[in-house]
């Protein structure tokens, strides 16, 4: 009994041991990446600073695109009705034209 306790305890210290070992791991690779970015700033701080403007310049650049877009559904909605008023205006005129044919044809035959 004493020994298979022994046991228990032996292998959940060994879980925390791995639980930690890959806590540490994690961590490890994240000073990695931050000592790129710290190396990154100290040689070349230009670069480092042009990084917010260029991320400035892209949130500009995608509140453009979207304008366009809006735009571009305004004026294809806008042909689209357009073409509606059209397509009504072709059926008006195919009716009085075979309004006009009918009525001929009943004077023609009286």
């Amino acid at each position: 009994m004493l020994q298979s306790s022994q046991s228990l305890a032996d292998t959940e210290v060994a879980i925390r041991f791995e639980n930690l070992d890959s806590r540490l791991d994690e961590l490890a690779k994240q000073l990695e990446i931050v000592e790129v970015i710290e190396q990154a700033i100290n040689d070349s701080p230009e670069r480092a600073m042009s990084i917010p403007i260029l991320r400035k310049e892209l949130d500009l650049l995608k509140s453009d695109v979207v304008e366009a877009v809006d735009a571009l559904r305004a004026e294809i909605d806008r042909i689209y009705d357009l073409g509606k008023w059209f397509l009504g205006l072709m059926a008006t005129m195919a009716i009085a034209v075979m309004g006009l044919v009918i009525g001929n044809l009943i004077k023609r035959k009286e």
